[in-house]
């Protein structure tokens, strides 16, 4: 859970830079609120989202940096609401994990990826082709 723990710490760095961005532009886009809501930071793994949102050490969190924990006081400030997100629905894992054309369509469809000029059928064979035989179609 430490990997996901600092991905978490360092999208929350990112999001905290977003939160400052907007409340700097939040006649543009929140006219009329005084209050920016938090930014989601959704995570998929149980561990990482207790820990980021709850102050007790573990045994398994003593090993963490504490710069890593600064995601704690983005939350408590609301510049971030840490969320659970099941791992079949985690967009992110399209850039992150292999599978199947099932998958590899619907996570396509979320993030509304469209219209290029590769065909994505090929993309996925190559992907599926080199995730399986270790080697590109190209060489064969």
């Amino acid at each position: 859970f430490q990997a996901e723990l600092i991905a978490a710490s360092s999208a929350s760095d990112n999001a905290s830079w977003y939160y400052n961005l907007i409340s700097e532009l939040k006649f543009i886009f929140f006219p009329g609120m005084e209050v920016i809501p938090p930014i989601p930071l959704l995570i998929d793994n149980i561990n990482a989202l207790n820990c980021a949102n709850h102050p007790k050490q573990t045994p398994a969190s003593k090993h963490v940096h504490i710069r890593e924990f600064r995601i704690r006081q983005y939350a408590k400030d609301g510049v971030i609401r840490n969320l659970w997100v099941p791992t079949p629905l985690n967009a992110a894992d399209f850039f992150t994990k292999p599978m199947g054309p099932t998958l590899f369509r619907k996570f396509k469809a979320i993030l509304g990826v469209s219209g290029s000029s590769v065909d994505a059928d090929f993309v996925l064979q190559e992907c599926l082709f080199n995730y399986t035989y270790g080697t590109s179609l190209d060489l064969l």
